[in-house]
């Protein structure tokens, strides 16, 4: 059910685009660069009429735009079928997409090899879900508290395309995980369609496409918005070469820009200063693209500020909201955020992540367990980037003709200028630097190799060489890129083993119901991630982390029958909260009351009791 609730959401997405994408040109809304570009449109398109609505003061309803865009989708298909055959077979396309689908493949794999959620984001992601489809609201529950981090202030997008999935799937779980698989294989297409339009090469095209499917630094399956922002930026950038030549794609790509924006943060910097630099190359090919290119960014930021806007007027300023983005991970993860680094530097920004950089991190990745952004290039494709960046400089030409390797040289310096942030006096972000640089690496890498065969084909053992260079970087990136895809991830968010096996177990063989975890705000987010409610956003059930303390047994049945509560977890962190004793004479008093019933438990060597679940009786 969760695949089908995400097709149907592709062919809502796809309904909402079809409409604004221009029908003339080289390549139709129905050819597969044409179809996927268009979905792209409408996965930004999506977010952005919910958000304007939130504006308005109408309460986001996610299945209104779902329809909205089937019924769409179906008049396409009429057309379609009136119209005759509407697919426009490329072969390159399809091998392109066919990568796509083995990536995705592997995503999949990778994702479900872990019966629990990977990393703080994704579990905070399933509460920002179900907490917009339960509330129909982006704002925080109530005044002075910032228990949410992915809505106000934090651009919601992601989450809003999450709780489309959610609410025909009937399961955040499965949606996150499948979500956070689908956005990192579409940017493998998205990239050899990007190539293609600037380059004018097919060949280059896929050979990038490939690169980036093997490249250690490209996105794993991690649940974060940074994965759906990089998929809409590549296909913004697409939709830019394309409004260059045709002024009627320029509001398709300031859509899309738009949902890079309201899709996150540093990867909307990355791609609009991206945007900038084609903006500023293209001027070489002609005056109207380049005006064309800084049109769309005008026009995607201001979209965006249908959501900026109103964050910034209620912060009362960008340096107060940079504050409230901090909120949340001074409470959570420490302070290493941007509010603290805005505050003490504004032209240093080091984001959430600590990270080094050395010369064999790069050229040869560490294996080690699969991260969010892992950095690294391996040594075969570092080769070939060097090569396609040194035929890149001597081609090099501010013309119509070279417009794109300008463009390509200014991504190439940016983007590496951004990794090697620790060395530099300014820094924004580095670590997520990495997912940018693949995309670079692995155009350069595929220029590298095309344009390397036609210099040096005619010359002795110039083809041996240069396939020797490409067998070597695919056997010299593709090992660690498997392995931080498809390596069991640590459930880092829990807090020892036998927490783990508890959450596991309850969220897989437990009957549905409300839970309520003792533990508090601290395992909130894996009630919910597991597919059970616990609405800790109502004010009387977030207060009753302080007032169960001093409740008896029995008075705490009574308020969590009254809530509608089906469970109460005795986990690893209110044990270690409590006490051993503590917590053995609390659960001896539970067991002895009539509200309760001990479902199950789990016991140490000395036979105490650890994590334990009661179901709480219906009197």
């Amino acid at each position: 059910m969760p695949v089908l609730s995400t097709i149907l959401l592709l062919f809502a997405a796809y309904g909402l685009g079809r409409f604004l994408i221009p029908k003339e040109g080289t390549r139709s809304p129905a050819s597969l660069e044409g179809m996927l570009v268009t979905t792209s449109v409408g996965l930004a398109l999506f977010p952005l009429l919910l958000i304007f609505g939130w504006l308005l003061g109408l309460p986001v309803i996610t299945w209104i735009p779902l329809v909205l865009g089937l019924i769409l989708m179906g008049l396409t298909f009429r057309t379609w079928w009136v119209d005759g055959r509407p697919f426009h077979h490329d072969h390159w396309d399809a091998a392109a997409l066919g990568l796509g689908v083995v990536s995705l493949s592997v995503y999949l794999i990778g994702a479900y090899r872990d019966p629990w959620i990977g990393g703080l984001d994704g579990w905070e992601h399933t509460v920002t879900i179900r907490y917009i489809l339960d509330t129909g609201s982006l704002d925080e529950p109530f005044a002075g508290m910032n228990i949410l981090h992915y809505t106000d202030a934090y651009p919601p997008a992601f989450d809003l395309v999450g709780a489309a999935v959610t609410w025909l799937s009937g399961s955040v779980f499965h949606a996150v995980k499948l979500i956070g698989c689908f956005f990192p294989a579409l940017c493998i297409p998205l990239l050899h369609f990007l190539v293609r339009r600037m380059t004018g090469d097919s060949r280059i095209g896929l050979l990038a496409a490939l690169f980036l499917a093997v490249i250690p630094s490209h996105l794993t399956h991690h649940i974060w918005a940074h994965s759906y922002s990089l998929s809409l930026g590549l296909a913004a950038l697409v939709a830019m070469v394309q409004a260059m030549d045709d002024p009627r794609w320029k509001w398709p790509a300031a859509i899309l820009l738009s949902g890079v924006l309201l899709g996150g943060i540093s990867s909307a910097v990355r791609i609009l200063v991206m945007g900038g630099i084609m903006g500023l190359a293209a001027f070489g090919r002609s005056r109207h693209s380049g005006k064309r290119v800084f049109a769309v960014l005008i026009l995607g930021v201001a979209l965006s500020l249908l959501w900026c806007g109103p964050m910034v007027v209620r912060y009362r300023g960008v340096k107060e909201l940079a504050g409230a983005l901090s909120n949340y991970r001074e409470a959570r993860a420490g302070p290493r955020w941007w509010g603290d680094s805005v505050a003490q530097n504004p032209w240093v920004i080091v984001g959430s992540a600590k990270y080094e950089i050395t010369l064999k991190s790069v050229l040869v990745p560490p294996f080690g367990e699969g991260l969010p952004a892992p950095q690294g290039l391996g040594v075969g494709l570092a080769l070939l980037a060097l090569l396609g960046m040194g035929l890149c400089l001597q081609r090099m030409a501010f013309s119509p003709e070279g417009w794109w390797r300008a463009a390509l040289l200014g991504w190439t310096a940016f983007n590496v200028a951004g990794v090697l942030g620790p060395h530099l006096p300014i820094r924004f972000d580095e670590w997520r630097f990495w997912m940018s640089l693949a995309i670079v690496a692995s155009f350069l890498a595929s220029l590298g190799l095309v344009e390397g065969l036609g210099r040096f084909r005619y010359r002795k053992g110039g083809w041996i060489i240069l396939g020797s260079v490409f067998l070597f970087a695919i056997m010299t990136s593709l090992p660690w890129r498997l392995y931080s895809n498809l390596s069991r991830w640590e459930p880092k968010m829990f807090m020892n083993e036998i927490e783990t096996a508890g959450y596991v177990k309850f969220g897989s063989q437990f009957p549905p119901g409300a839970a309520y975890p003792l533990s508090g705000d601290a395992h909130f987010d894996h009630i919910i991630g597991y597919d059970r409610e616990c609405p800790f956003w109502k004010r009387e059930v977030w207060d009753f982390q302080e007032t169960h303390k001093s409740m008896t047994a029995d008075a705490m049945a009574s308020w969590l029958r009254q809530q509608g509560f089906h469970f109460v977890l005795f986990d690893e962190v209110y044990r270690k909260t409590l006490g051993v004793t503590a917590f053995q004479d609390r659960i001896n008093e539970f067991s002895n009351s009539s509200g309760f019933k001990k479902i199950w438990g789990m016991i140490d060597e000395n036979k105490a009791p650890r994590f334990t679940v009661f179901e709480v009786t219906r009197q």
